[in-house]
């Protein structure tokens, strides 16, 4: 990695200036990544930092000491650190010149409105921020008592991370963390060099000057470079089919939201990578370069259809928007893939990994549980939340030790992104304790053994309402209803009807937390009838009638024997292994329901055809003459 080198050059000089000088205020966020609410609250007070670009600078600290997941902390961690020691400060909060800020974008704003039009008696001149080089000159009329500190910080926007565009994200101290002791008095000009390092845009890059009272710890005055915006904010995506029978074609969508206070014409284009004979069209406009006006506070929405006509395969899409304005800020929310909603289905029951499952469409998770066939399905340990529209998780009793605190973080962020969940466990409150689940998955849960022998359903769901569930186990505790946005969907039979689910549906996601296993539920039959009207209940999928399953998957080879090209059709489609007759594999194929096996290069001899799927397996022998 590159370093910065820094050096000061002090000179004096003397120039005619208006006192006092206009106050620009700066504003310090403390956030991370690795929480999805303590994020998003910081945003709101960031933006309405964001809205007074003359007169309040930003900061964006993004501060993870205790998780160490967010790579914009692990990028200057002690820095971070020390900043955040000196203002005492911890995620999310907000400080506006030193000074606790709401959160809440509408009363930091207000906060912001009472401090404009103040004056200070010390001006900040940028002069230079070009070229690895930040200039600028510090003026002060009458000379100032006390003991101050100067500060120069680099910062970066204009980062995609995610669905997330992130600004005023804090790089690097170009003096010392603690600050430079400075002398005000008169007009000193002050030179840092600095070095762009690897992973950062050197067009958005942004430096801020301020300068702090040492004993109140008030910033008096700061200054802003107004960040290189490069011509276009871009995003790229892929698409990728794997089933093309699911699908003739599908219409993606991208969100853009205007934050600026004023209607903006930009300028929209899209560049597809995809195979030869797919084809794209954007709906509304002839071309895939075009202008649309948002209004302030508004989104515009630009959608086109991909037909992938007979070919599996991947392709990328990049999606330019211009101009890219400081005080305009996009989100453009992730494309869809050209498939079925993916959920991800977890096993979670060892403590040392959990069994992720990927299933598409809905109507196999169905098949998958009615059977009771779960199964590890590859050594991904750890796949990213965000590619999934939806994730059932199983726990095991042991819930402490599947659900570990690193898997409910990702799960509130996967949450925080509009997302849906369902999550099962015995006593999974207790395991896992009050505070971790409120904090993270917007559950409460209270501490009381209850003895019940059925699980009743609610008046919240209709198609549960009176309905009874025999079960079996003597259940920790309940969840309570009293959480932000809950309510009671099921409940125990004991005297007391304590909850035995909570589903929690807000502005952000849609979750059901049950504290019962589902394998708890005596009757088979019953336990899908439940699951099923979950399903249906939050949204994951239209959730229709499973189709029956096979007894079992039959082979069909032919010509037998064959000289080069054998014929395989399968009564259901299924994966495909094909084997010599010492044993080894020799051909493979991925969920197929007929296939032409070329086997040249192949000796003559015997070949084994097995296919398996979902628990079921059959095997045939094929004769390879030459």
């Amino acid at each position: 990695m590159r370093r910065v080198i820094i050096s000061m050059i002090f000179v004096l000089a003397f120039a005619v200036s208006v006192f006092p000088a206009d106050r620009m205020h700066l504003m310090e966020l403390f956030t991370r990544l690795s929480c999805g609410c303590c994020f998003s609250a910081s945003q709101e007070a960031a933006r309405a930092g964001r809205a007074f670009p003359e007169d309040v600078a930003v900061i964006q600290y993004h501060y993870d000491p205790s998780i160490r997941s967010d790579p914009y902390y692990l990028a200057n961690p002690s820095e971070v650190d020390d900043r955040a020691f000196h203002r005492g400060a911890s995620p999310p909060s907000a400080l506006l010149n030193g000074e606790a800020l709401p959160l809440d974008e509408s009363e930091a704003t207000e906060i912001i409105l009472s401090h404009l039009g103040e004056t200070t008696p010390v001006e900040i001149e940028i002069t230079e921020f070009s070229e690895g080089t930040a200039s600028f000159t510090v003026r002060c009329e009458e000379p100032l008592t006390g003991e101050y500190r100067l500060f120069v910080v680099l910062t970066e926007s204009n980062i995609i991370y995610g669905s997330y565009r992130l600004s005023c994200v804090f790089r690097k101290f170009l003096t010392p963390v603690s600050g430079e002791p400075v002398t005000l008095s008169g007009e000193r000009d002050f030179v840092y060099p600095f070095t762009v390092e690897d992973g950062w845009r050197e067009e958005n890059l942004r430096v801020v000057v301020f300068i702090e009272d040492a004993e109140t710890g008030e910033v008096i005055q700061a200054a802003k470079e107004p960040v290189h915006l490069s011509p276009s904010f871009w995003v790229s995506t892929p698409i990728r089919a794997e089933f093309v029978h699911l699908h003739e074609a599908e219409t993606l969508s991208v969100y853009i939201y205007n934050y600026g206070e004023e209607t903006g014409n930009f300028h929209f284009s899209l560049e597809p990578d995809i195979p030869g004979d797919w084809d794209i069209a954007v709906l509304e406009h002839d071309e895939f370069s075009f202008s649309v006006s948002i209004s302030s506070a508004d989104t515009a929405l630009v959608r086109f259809v991909v037909d992938i006509g007979e070919t599996k395969g991947e392709g990328n899409i990049t999606v330019r928007v211009s101009p890219v304005r400081d005080t305009t800020q996009f989100y453009i929310l992730p494309f869809a893939l050209l498939n079925e909603p993916e959920y991800l289905i977890v096993d979670d029951d060892t403590g040392e990994r959990f069994e992720p499952l990927y299933i598409e469409p809905m109507e196999e998770l169905e098949n998958l549980f009615a059977t009771w066939d779960v199964f590890w399905y590859g050594a991904l340990l750890y796949p990213d939340f965000r590619d999934f529209d939806g994730i059932v998780w199983f726990c095991a009793y042991d819930t402490v030790a599947s659900l570990r605190s690193t898997d409910m973080i990702r799960l509130n962020n996967f949450l925080y992104e509009g997302r849906k969940l369902l999550l099962f466990g015995s006593g999974l409150g207790v395991d896992v304790g009050d505070d971790d689940l409120f904090d993270e998955l917007a559950g409460n849960f209270v501490r009381e053994d209850i003895d019940a022998t059925e699980i009743i359903g609610t008046d919240e769901i209709p198609e549960l309402s009176g309905i009874s569930f025999p079960f079996d186990n003597t259940a920790l505790g309940f969840w309570d209803a009293t959480a932000p946005d809950a309510r009671v969907i099921l409940r125990y039979n004991d005297p007391e009807e304590h909850p035995a689910a909570v589903e929690v549906e807000n502005f952000w996601f849609h979750s059901i937390l049950f504290n019962f296993g589902l394998e708890d539920i005596t009757d088979t039959t019953a336990a899908m009838t439940l699951f099923r009207t979950v399903l249906e209940h939050i949204g994951i999928t239209e959730v229709e009638d499973a189709p029956s399953l096979p007894e079992n998957i039959s082979i069909n080879i032919f010509p037998n024997p064959f000289n080069e090209k054998l014929m395989v059709e399968l009564s259901h489609p299924a994966d495909v292994d094909i084997y010599n007759i010492a044993g080894e594999r020799v051909a493979q194929f991925d969920r197929i329901e007929k296939l032409i096996w070329d086997a040249k290069g192949n000796p003559s001899g015997v070949y084994i055809i097995q296919a398996k799927w979902r628990g079921f397996s059959a095997t045939s022998e094929a004769v390879l003459i030459r």
